[in-house]
């Protein structure tokens, strides 16, 4: 067993351990001059034990958080699903009268304000202005899950107004539910066209980062990549099949990359090639935005 160190962490507590068992050994033999190969290897060994429980640990932690996070994704996609089956339409898109006799927050009940169209926007004058709005049914949709016990997340957008150009990434947070795979990243939704201009329209959660500015000058919602080739990769091969440009889970660089193109970040760019970009300069960063389509 090694003795507890003072000062030392359980990390750190064996390296420690190590130099002060060869340095207790050397006080009796004053008179020798280095160290022996011995006492070098020894340390090598307790250095490369310390450091292989690291990488370890840390992927074990990792796996954790991919776990959490398709675990979270499910329960959103199943709380979507019965709301659907209970109320008669999606949430935030709940018309005005059935909102009403339901008891949930009031809304105009015109287009991306529960109008009961299946379609989740944010009232702007058409789908393609809508995409990326933030407010109406785009907020509403977590405040009538939330409101209906459906979900653990509190969020309590106040009305199913637009948030207000330049509108701070502070207030935006507290609209949106948090990610298990990042503090930092949030979960938008929306229905807009998938894989062309053409359609067909769906139903979208997205994984991403507020970025600063957050709200434009447009209305618009201001988004960053977030998820590393390596994780969309996992969580992909978990819930789906893997391939960043088909299935129901599918990945660009950028919220705005709706037609979830190939690029030399997130997804290899060769046309013949439907994966991600797993090169061990990319694997890692945080360079994807994930969508979980959802009929």
């Amino acid at each position: 067993m090694i003795p507890k160190v003072a000062g030392s962490s359980p990390v750190t507590r064996p390296i420690i351990w190590g130099f002060m068992t060869i340095y207790n050994k050397r006080t009796l033999h004053a008179n020798r001059h280095g160290f022996t190969l011995v006492e070098i290897s020894i340390v090598l060994i307790i250095i490369g034990l310390v450091l292989g429980g690291i990488i370890v640990g840390n992927s074990m932690i990792r796996s954790a958080e991919i776990l959490a996070q398709i675990k979270q994704i499910n329960e959103y996609n199943t709380a979507v699903k019965t709301f659907k089956m209970k109320y008669g339409l999606l949430p935030g898109d709940l018309s005005a009268d059935r909102a009403s006799a339901y008891g949930f927050i009031s809304r105009a009940g015109t287009k991306g304000r529960g109008n009961g169209d299946y379609i989740i926007t944010a009232g702007a004058s058409s789908i393609y202005d809508a995409f990326y709005h933030v407010g109406g049914e785009t907020v509403m949709f977590w405040r009538d899950l939330s409101d209906a016990n459906l979900i653990s997340d509190v969020l309590k957008a106040g009305s199913d107004l637009l948030l207000p150009a330049e509108t701070s990434r502070e207030i935006v947070k507290t609209y949106l539910p948090k990610t298990k795979i990042s503090s930092n990243a949030h979960i938008f939704v929306n229905t807009g066209y998938h894989g062309n201009a053409m359609g067909p329209l769906r139903n979208k959660l997205y994984i991403f980062s507020l970025s600063i500015g957050d709200i434009d000058e447009d209305q618009n919602l201001n988004a960053e990549s977030i998820i590393s080739p390596g994780i969309s990769y996992a969580i992909d091969s978990k819930l789906d099949d893997g391939r960043p440009r088909e299935g129901f889970v599918v990945a660009s660089d950028h919220i705005t990359g709706f037609f979830v193109a190939a690029n030399d970040k997130c997804i290899l760019t060769e046309s013949a090639l439907n994966k991600y970009n797993l090169a061990p300069i990319y694997i890692n960063n945080p360079l994807c935005i994930v969508h979980f389509l959802n009929d």
